[in-house]
């Protein structure tokens, strides 16, 4: 169990790393505000999900494209309203996708890539909208279990899974 502990830990030093130009810009800490699953706010589940996608991704094999996994997971959800508000409830879970890869692409100037795998994260909810890369798919299971997670009250994930 402590050697487990320990790769984990590293590997969440590295992920702290790759995470804090995300965690410091004004456009994604702007999400803070703004609740998403139980008491998660949208930033709190997009650092979630990126936390997942990267432990997810670090166990498979083949070539990892790291930074395109980041950004992906940290603007999969930045569609920038309140959802639980009258206005975003309506089809909330069809339409954000794509308001989201809109929003990341006018604020981020994202790839193809990175565009696609933000449109096609809510599979198999949005039956048509399946997932096209290794990082989409990694990114949709990821959105799955910290949703999960989130619902049923988990608050605390990074300590708990980092062993810190």
């Amino acid at each position: 169990m402590r050697g487990r502990r320990v790769r984990v830990a590293s590997l969440y030093r590295r992920f702290c790393e790759l995470a804090k130009p995300f965690e410091q810009d004004p456009r994604l800490t702007a999400m803070k505000q703004i609740r998403h699953h139980g008491r998660a706010s949208v930033f709190d589940h997009s650092r979630h999900v990126a936390w997942w996608s990267y432990r997810i991704q670090a166990r498979l094999p083949g070539k990892k494209d790291v930074s395109s996994m980041m950004k992906i997971a940290f603007l999969h959800d930045y569609f920038l309203y309140d959802r639980k508000s009258e206005d975003g409830r309506r089809y909330h879970g069809y339409r954000h996708p794509v308001i989201a890869a809109e929003n990341a692409d006018r604020d981020f100037d994202i790839s193809n890539k990175v565009y696609m795998a933000i449109v096609t994260h809510m599979w198999p909810e949005v039956i048509w909208s399946v997932p096209t890369s290794k990082e989409a798919w990694i990114l949709c299971l990821a959105d799955k279990i910290c949703a999960v997670q989130e619902y049923m009250g988990r608050r605390h994930w990074a300590k708990r899974y980092a062993g810190l």
